[in-house]
C-alpha cells in the first residue's frame, strides 16, 4: 500500500510504518510480494537484488529462501544477506556485497 500523498506528510508516513505488517508470519500473499520485487528489479533495470533477513529468525529465514529461489528462477541474481538486530559487523556486510557486485561483473 502506497504511503498517502495528501494531508499531513508526516502523519501519512507514521501510518504506514505503523500499520503496516512486516513480519511474514503475520502476512499473506508470498506470490504476490515476490512479484513485486521481480517487477521493480526488472523496471528498474537491476543487476541484481539483496535480500537481507535478521540473524536467528526463523520465519525471515524460511521466507527469504523462498523470495531467493522464486527470484532466481525469474533469471536474477540474488545476495542473501543475514545481518544482527544490533549494528556490527559493517565490514563483513560490506565485503559480500562488493563480491556480489564483482560477482556481476561490475
Amino acid at each position: 500500500m502506497p504511503i498517502r500523498e495528501t494531508g499531513d506528510p508526516i502523519a501519512a508516513i507514521a501510518t504506514q510504518y505503523l500499520t503496516r505488517t512486516s513480519c511474514p508470519r503475520t502476512i499473506e500473499a508470498f506470490r504476490e510480494r515476490a512479484e513485486d520485487i521481480v517487477s521493480l528489479a526488472r523496471e528498474c533495470r537491476a543487476d541484481g537484488v539483496v535480500i537481507q533477513i535478521l540473524k536467528f529468525c526463523d520465519t525471515w529465514g524460511v521466507e527469504a529462501a523462498s523470495f531467493v529461489s522464486y527470484i532466481r528462477e525469474a533469471g536474477i541474481r540474488v545476495l542473501r544477506l543475514e545481518r544482527d538486530y544490533r549494528l556490527g559487523g559493517e565490514g563483513q556486510l560490506r565485503t559480500r556485497i562488493q563480491a556480489f557486485i564483482e560477482s556481476m561483473g561490475k
